[in-house]
């Protein structure tokens, strides 16, 4: 009769002792996370940002902090260089996105953007694992994306103006396409001499000229304030004259191909829209240095020179 209470009691000992470890690793199963999530580092805006920039990155800063926990994003941060801004985004396994951020307001819709592209779906524990689409894994299979780092953008622009030079003036319609590759640009340039007239009230009888020329330039773009960006370069062309008399029969003419080396300087506003307005203000001279001959001896030569002042716009390219 004396032993059943030892044996009663060994057994619940025992029954509790069971009960305890299988509370105590239920537990930590479910408390085990899946993996540490760390936050996002949001570096603040660089020494050379404007002040226009800094604000709109801080006000950023914010409101990205709590949303960037999840992300598989290591750090992101704003950059300026040489006047143009952009977002850089560095992943925890090393993968490395830059964005061109061409106004204030752009940073937060282009951050966004850089977090949701970077983050990789959750997947619940319980669900099956999903199957990368025949793109991705092709993707995947294939060597590593060289990240960005040089901004480069593509401009289109036209203009009119005025071209004076040698006692003759011409209305001029410029055309342009360049690439803007950090500060500097690199395009080719079109300009369409349109009439040529005198300045001067002569005696000369009817004549027309005009003139083609069309060739490459290079120069650089530097902002000047927030809204104001300088550009300036030399231009290297080929040029095509023409000159007709029109009081003899027949009417003779003159045509002649040469080279043109020039420079230029304009300014473009406002600096972060994607239409802006340009005026370009420009210097050339012929290579040969001489005046073409005129179609008569009794008609003004075409110039050798010209200045040229044109207002027009220019945008972003595809």
């Amino acid at each position: 009769m004396t032993r059943r209470p030892n044996v009663q009691r060994s057994r619940h000992s025992r029954a509790r002792g069971r009960w305890w470890v299988a509370t105590l690793a239920l537990a930590l199963t479910r408390s085990a996370p899946v993996e540490a999530q760390l936050p996002c580092t949001i570096r603040p805006p660089p020494a050379n940002a404007e002040s226009a920039w800094a604000n709109a990155w801080r006000d950023v800063s914010h409101q990205l902090e709590g949303a960037s926990a999840s992300s598989a994003c290591a750090v992101i941060e704003l950059t300026v260089r040489d006047g143009h801004a952009a977002l850089v985004l560095t992943t925890r396994d090393g993968k490395r996105g830059v964005r061109e951020v061409s106004a204030p307001f752009e940073l937060q819709p282009t951050a966004e953007a850089m977090l949701v592209t970077f983050n990789p779906p959750v997947v619940s524990r319980d669900d099956p694992p999903a199957q990368p689409s025949p793109t991705i894994a092709a993707q995947d299979a294939g060597p590593p994306q060289k990240p960005t780092t040089l901004l480069s953008r593509i401009l289109l622009g036209g203009s009119a103006g005025a071209r004076v030079g040698g006692g003759l003036a011409t209305p001029v319609i410029d055309v342009s396409a360049s690439l803007v590759s950090s500060a500097w640009e690199f395009g080719i340039v079109g300009q369409w001499e349109v009439a040529y007239a005198s300045l001067a009230k002569d005696n000369s009888p009817p004549w027309s000229g005009s003139g083609v020329a069309a060739g490459i330039a290079v120069g650089r773009r530097q902002p000047l304030w927030s809204q104001i960006e300088i550009v300036g370069g030399v231009t290297l062309q080929g040029v095509v004259l023409h000159q007709e008399m029109h009081h003899k029969k027949p009417e003779q003419w003159m045509m002649r191909a040469d080279g043109r080396i020039g420079a230029y300087a304009g300014a473009v506003v406002p600096r972060g829209s994607p239409v802006r307005i340009r005026m370009d203000f420009g210097l050339d001279r012929l290579l040969s240095g001489s005046q073409p001959p005129p179609a008569s001896p009794d008609l003004p030569s075409l110039p050798s020179w010209g200045a040229t002042v044109a207002l027009g716009v220019e945008a972003n390219g595809p």
